[in-house]
Order: structure tokens, then C-alpha cells, then sequence
């Protein structure tokens, strides 16, 4: 046996070592195929839904179309999307309380507000006018589509907001910003020109420094940092977007000492926050990129290892069994839904894992002739599919797959954050004391939201 290094990768612990010989021979295991497969019915939901929504909707047909705890269950590998949905469906009660009651008694406005939803959830094109400074490839990505459960979630909240307090439109939005920042952000937005102080009056003068970097904190932390019971939960996030919050509230702070509140609120103009997000954006997309890259290059074998076991030929360097996301120090648990750290490492691994597999997939017919459909479809029985390269193909698909990843899904949680520092800023501006955090009691008022019902995340 000898050992195989490329560049100074490494891998765990120990290097890559391969057998003597160029041929490698991989077959994707449960974790690879479940993530590839579950990307399939994926699509194939969002083109129905993308169908069944465009004219009258048939409750029941959509009700179908909700994936269901048993189904979250059975999947081997988890997703992104199968994430959303857990936290969707922990926090559904009200939800399907309206929707169940309200679709017996009249299923045509519950249709109404699914289009609606539907409607809702697309980002206004404007804001893909904006590009940052700092990085001009840098710019909103387009949202992807919202599934079934989601949009009943965004149906509820637009049947029930026009009879909620600023606030607690506020609070229903951080749930949503769970899976639709951007959205959340842009009906957040258009409650800030609707009903604050900032655009209807020249009498408010927010203290936004009273606490100094707690008032950063607090809103920060109801965009980010929430479990599903209401609790603050602390992570370094907080420290690294208080630079965001610093900035730009320290410019609003300027002008309300030395111009009149209009003249401030002009910051929070869509001409001066668009650019302003896509810079937190670009910035944080920086930073992802690098620790993306450096993550999966040095954890490349223990990533074949547990997407390819037992097929190729590497050194298998777990100490105990291999867990989802490779990528991460934590494995994925139900009660461990609230980590989003945890949920963005989730998300860019089964991106990658994919796009190496669709590489091989795309080798595999050049090399033999047959369609896609038919080794797609080969892959549904474990080991009847195996994939055949030379090392040097085998590395340089890897290297492939790592660096298309990385480049969008950087950008998309860039963004993804940005959004929510963005609905952070607005929360700032809100005059309710609920809002406000002593600096000895840093978190007094969220005991007020302790209800599994309505709590975000």
C-alpha cells in the first residue's frame, strides 16, 4: 500500500492512502443515495406545487403534498429540507388548528391565502439591482421555492397580522426568517415604512445605545440565536454581527442628533439597505468560503468513508461510526434543531455530496454508454451501482464538486444571514419596551414568550 497526499490535504488524522493501482471503484452508500433521491422528490414537489398553486387549489391535494413526522423519520440522511420541516412541524399547532377548522368551513379562502403565500414568498425584483462594493459577483440569489408545510405556515401569518401588534408581527416574522429570510425581511421592511415613528413623525428619538452592545445583542439574538421555547441561546454569531449592527446604527444614531427623524429614516431606505446588505452579505460569504474549503478538504476521507463505505480504497480513520454532517463536531438530533451552525453545515454537505455524486453519475455514462435514467435508476438498490476512476479523476471531481459548492452556497447563507441582521436592524427601531434589555438582566422580557405554540426559533 502506499500513501496518496495532494497538496498539504489531510484528512482527520491520517492521509488519504490508496492501493497500488489508477482504478477506484466507489458505490454510494445509504447517506449518498438518500441525499441524492430526496433531492429528486424535492424538485419534483416544488414543480408540482409550482402547477397546483398557479389556478384553484384543491385542499386536499395540498394537504398531501405535506411531508408527515413518519415521513421525517424514514429518511436516512437528513437535508436541509428535512430540517426545515421538523421545525415546521414543532411549531404547526396554530397553524393546523386555523388551517383544518378554516378549510371545513370554507376551503376557498384557504386557497385564496396559499396563492397568495405563494405570491408573497417571490423577492421583488428591485433588489437584485444592488451588487456590493466590496465584491460585485455578489448579489441576492434567487429564494428557492417554499414547500407545503412552509407556505401554510406564511398562509397563517397573512390571515392572522393585520389584527397583531408591531411586535408580535415581529416575532411571527423571526419564526419565518427561519426558512424565508428574505421574505421575512421584506414584509418586515414594509411594516418598518408602514408603522414606525422613523417615516410618520418628526417626535420619536429612539435611545438606541442605552444598553450599548446588549441592545445588538438582544435583537440579534430573536433572528439567530432562539430555541424553540424562546430562550436566548448564546453563540459566537452574536460577537461577529455586532460589527453590522455597530455601523449602521451608529450612522443612524449621527443623523438623529444632527437632522430631522425623515432625514434618518432615508437609511433605511431600500437605495441605502440594499447595497448595506449585500456588503454583510459579501463579507460574511468571505468567510464562509474560506471555512468551507478548509473544513472539507481536511475532512475529504471521512467524508468518503461514510458516503462510500466499505467500497473504496481508503483508510478508514473514524474512531466511532461515521454521523451526519461529517463536516461538523456535532452530529444531527432532533433536539439540536436550534444550532444553526449546525443547520448551515448541514446544508452546504448534502450540496456537495450531490454534485460529486451527479459527477460520477455524468463519468460513469461517458465512460459506458448508458443514459442517466438508467444508472439513476440502478442506484435505487444498494450495490448495484458502482462508479470506476482513476485517482487523479477521482480527486479532481472532488475538487470540483468542493469549489462550485462552495461559491454558491457561500453566497446563499451570506445572504440568508444578512437578511436577518437586516430584520435585526429593523427590530431596533421599534418602540416597545419588550424590545428593551437591562444590561444586569439581559434577557428579562423573554420569559413573556415561552409558549411551544407561538415561540420562534
Amino acid at each position: 500500500m502506499r500513501s496518496y497526499q495532494s497538496g498539504t490535504i489531510e484528512c482527520g488524522s491520517g492521509v488519504v492512502a490508496l492501493l497500488e493501482g489508477s482504478v477506484v471503484n466507489l458505490s454510494p452508500g445509504e447517506w449518498a443515495r438518500s441525499l441524492f433521491f430526496q433531492k429528486v422528490g424535492e424538485d419534483k414537489l416544488a414543480e408540482e406545487l409550482e402547477r397546483g398553486l398557479a389556478e384553484d387549489v384543491d385542499i386536499q391535494w395540498f394537504v398531501s403534498k405535506m411531508c408527515t413526522p413518519e415521513g421525517l423519520c424514514s429518511a436516512t440522511a437528513v437535508t436541509r429540507g428535512t430540517v426545515e420541516a421538523c421545525e415546521q412541524w414543532r411549531e404547526f399547532g396554530k397553524v393546523n388548528d386555523w388551517f383544518t377548522s378554516t378549510s371545513k368551513r370554507d376551503p376557498s379562502a384557504v386557497a385564496a391565502r396559499l396563492r397568495e403565500a405563494k405570491k408573497e414568498t417571490v423577492l421583488p425584483e428591485s433588489w437584485f439591482a444592488y451588487r456590493s462594493e466590496s465584491d460585485p459577483s455578489c448579489w441576492p440569489p434567487i429564494p428557492r421555492p417554499c414547500s407545503p408545510l412552509a407556505l401554510a405556515h406564511w398562509a397563517f401569518y397573512l390571515e392572522k397580522r393585520d389584527a397583531m401588534p408591531s411586535e408580535q408581527r415581529l416575532l411571527s416574522l423571526a419564526t419565518l426568517a427561519r426558512w424565508n429570510p428574505a421574505q421575512a425581511f421584506m414584509h418586515a421592511y414594509a411594516d418598518l415604512k408602514k408603522d414606525s415613528p422613523l417615516f410618520s413623525g418628526d417626535d420619536y428619538s429612539p435611545d438606541l445605545f442605552a444598553t450599548r452592545v446588549n441592545s445588538f445583542q438582544r435583537a440579534v439574538e430573536l433572528w439567530l440565536c432562539q430555541d424553540q421555547y424562546g430562550h436566548a441561546s448564546l453563540d459566537h454569531r452574536v460577537d461577529r454581527t455586532t460589527w453590522a449592527m455597530e455601523a449602521f446604527l451608529e450612522e443612524l444614531r449621527t443623523q438623529l442628533a444632527n437632522r430631522t427623524i425623515s432625514e434618518a429614516g432615508e437609511l433605511y431606505s431600500e437605495s441605502q439597505m440594499g447595497p448595506w446588505i449585500n456588503s454583510v452579505a459579501s463579507e460574511v460569504a468571505k468567510a464562509l468560503g474560506h471555512r468551507y474549503r478548509d473544513v472539507y478538504q481536511k475532512c475529504r476521507n471521512r467524508l468518503f468513508s461514510a458516503y462510500f463505505p466499505g467500497s473504496g480504497p481508503w483508510e478508514d480513520d473514524w474512531d466511532t461510526e461515521p454521523h451526519f454532517p461529517v463536516g461538523h463536531r456535532d452530529d444531527f438530533r432532533l433536539n439540536r434543531l436550534e444550532q444553526y451552525d449546525l443547520h448551515k453545515t448541514v446544508w452546504i454537505e448534502e450540496q456537495l455530496v450531490r454534485r460529486f455524486l451527479q459527477l460520477l453519475i455524468d463519468h460513469h455514462v461517458a465512460s459506458t454508454g448508458l443514459t442517466h435514467d438508467a444508472v439513476i435508476s440502478s442506484m435505487h438498490k444498494p450495490g448495484h451501482t458502482t462508479f470506476s476512476t482513476d485517482e487523479e479523476t477521482l480527486y479532481r471531481f472532488y475538487d470540483q464538486a468542493l469549489n462550485e459548492t462552495v461559491a454558491r452556497a457561500a453566497i446563499e447563507q451570506g445572504y440568508d444571514y444578512a437578511w436577518r441582521v437586516a430584520c435585526a436592524a429593523i427590530t431596533m427601531t421599534n418602540k416597545h419596551k419588550r424590545w428593551e434589555v437591562d444590561s444586569q438582566q439581559r434577557f428579562i422580557n423573554v420569559t413573556k414568550f415561552q409558549d411551544p405554540n407561538s415561540a420562534w426559533l
